[in-house]
């Protein structure tokens, strides 16, 4: 049975991998080919590892924040009030950057662990931005 923490984690593990580190059954174009998938590659074992530590990330971030705002981390969807101008004053962005440091530099999590969040922390902010973008029109002459 498939859960949400494994839907977003294979999500995850899909979004920061680069095209040649995803499995081939996995991959747009082969999925409507009908074959038989070799779980021991190279490739797909290591997809599997990378897949381990962003259930590792998942987990810990579902353990240590509110399920409601993690769930908002780990799906890119920030919530941006109408008055944020700047990713600076987006109390979702202030929040998740306060619990990459706290797990950066109070719980040293493990360097693994931290490129997940990094990756997931930029990914974050460019969300925010691309959502002020839409809401502010550019200024006329500019």
């Amino acid at each position: 049975m498939v859960n949400d923490i494994d839907i977003i984690t294979n999500k995850l593990t899909l979004k920061f991998s680069e095209d040649f580190d995803i499995p081939s059954r996995l991959k747009k174009e082969n999925k409507k080919v009908d074959k038989k998938n070799n779980l021991n590659t190279f490739v797909e074992k290591r997809f599997q590892e990378k897949n381990k530590y962003w259930k590792l990330t998942i987990k810990n971030m579902l353990n240590k924040i509110e399920s409601k705002q993690a769930w908002r981390f780990l799906n890119l969807m920030p919530d941006v009030g109408n008055n944020v101008l700047n990713v600076a004053y987006s109390k979702d962005f202030l929040d998740f950057t306060d619990y990459l440091i706290l797990r950066r530099d109070k719980e040293n999590c493990d360097d693994k662990e931290l490129g997940n969040l990094a990756m997931l922390h930029t990914e974050f902010q460019r969300e925010i931005e691309r959502q002020i973008n839409i809401k502010t029109p550019p200024l006329a002459g500019v």
